[in-house]
């Protein structure tokens, strides 16, 4: 019986971006439970949706649960954006969803303590407008009991869907301007000025950061966190788009939104995915 934490090494960015990789060494010491449930004429992508099945039902790890999410809204390609570990005030979110709106995704797994839930939620909601909690069944009703009124409680179920346990409430009245600020690029801030305000830069790098800040706090919160949604969804768009190109299967929507490569690397690993999964058996 292959472990299933043994398979979610495979699922790591780790071990995908290692296959993308020209240089490095294909990671097989983690491919191999994944090959090993894969039929001889598979190739290595439907191993990965094969391994990710067997995965999803006996080891519901963080990874299963961000996988869920994105897979949930990919019914626009071309528009939404997720991000893996975004810094937003003092927490790094789990995942985050841009697009027309902008979400913010706390996962507790049923390995995961409620510990540190509360700050993290606080940072959250100080970027957000809509802030989740995803979690199991189990955990669902304790997920209600300690979390506020605003946020939103997602389960996963049985068959791989999300399920509504209580919707979350909008609003920028929670909004803080500086901590949008913080998680905002340079160049985004550049262009979100310029927009609002026909803004070209006119001081030395060395004051730009806080010029910028001078000038964005200015902005009426709900502009600023309109165009803060906007900036999350355009970013890092060609990265996406060379991704979507690679037609990586859909058991490694969360290991790309982590994954940071070159059009380049993104072709080298879809082609990769298509090679026969038994060459990336022990040898």
């Amino acid at each position: 019986m292959i472990s299933s934490r043994r398979l979610a090494l495979a699922f790591s960015t780790r071990s995908i971006r290692a296959l993308a990789s020209k240089h490095n060494p294909w990671p097989l010491d983690r491919l191999v439970p994944v090959v090993d449930l894969a039929d001889s004429g598979a190739t290595l992508a439907e191993a990965f949706d094969i391994a990710y099945h067997v995965m999803a039902q006996d080891y519901r790890c963080e990874y299963v649960y961000a996988n869920t999410v994105i897979r949930a809204h990919r019914t626009d390609r071309e528009t939404a954006n997720a991000i893996i570990g975004l810094r937003a005030f003092v927490s790094i979110a789990d995942l985050v969803i841009a697009d027309q709106h902008a979400a913010a995704y706390e996962i507790k797994t049923d390995l995961d303590s409620f510990d540190r839930l509360a700050l993290q939620l606080h940072s959250y909601s100080t970027c957000f407008e809509h802030v989740h909690v995803v979690t199991s069944a189990a955990k669902s009703e304790r997920a209600i009991r300690e979390t506020p009124e605003h946020v939103g409680v997602l389960t996963r179920d049985g068959d791989g869907s999300l399920a509504v346990v209580r919707p979350p409430s909008g609003g920028v009245a929670r909004i803080d301007r500086s901590a949008v600020f913080r998680v905002l690029r340079r160049d985004e801030l550049v262009r979100i000025l310029h927009r609002q305000m026909g803004y070209t830069v006119d001081v030395p790098n060395a004051r730009l950061y806080r010029r910028l800040n001078e000038l964005f706090m200015t902005l009426p919160v709900e502009t600023a966190y309109q165009e803060f949604v906007t900036a999350l969804r355009d970013r890092d768009l060609s990265k996406r788009r060379a991704a979507r190109a690679a037609g990586l299967p859909s058991s490694l929507c969360a290991a790309a939104a982590g994954l940071t490569l070159t059009p380049t690397a993104w072709r080298r690993l879809g082609e990769v995915l298509q090679r026969p999964a038994r060459e990336f058996s022990a040898r």
